[in-house]
């Protein structure tokens, strides 16, 4: 726990330093080609804040999908809860064949009568 503690602090730290030597720099930016989305002396910090936040935005989407498909998933297990009693499907049935008719094929080669 103090290990949590003292590593979020630095990286508090070392969140502050980066802001306070960026202060004064500025910089161009261009979002569109004409003079619209020309703008001139903007704080590097606002620049860094931006694409945060535009990153944060975008993964928003991919959350919520995931989130939904945990509730399917839940939803699933239940309903496989519910028909617990049903036999194993005929594919499952066959490769267990297969195994253990190369298992007794195995025992054979190494003459093992088993």
């Amino acid at each position: 726990m103090p290990m949590k503690l003292i590593g979020f602090i630095l990286f508090i730290v070392v969140i502050f330093a980066f802001i306070g030597f960026n202060l004064d720099n500025t910089t161009n930016i261009n979002i569109w080609i004409n003079e619209k989305g020309h703008f001139e002396n903007v704080s590097v910090i606002i620049v860094v804040f931006a694409a945060y936040l535009f990153g944060l935005i975008s993964t928003v989407p991919f959350w919520f999908a995931r989130t939904l498909a945990r509730g399917k998933k839940k939803s699933r297990k239940e309903e496989k809860g519910e028909k617990a009693a049903l036999p194993p499907a005929p594919v499952q049935k066959e490769k267990r064949k297969r195994l253990t008719s190369r298992k007794k094929d195995e025992g054979e080669e190494n003459g093992d009568d088993a």
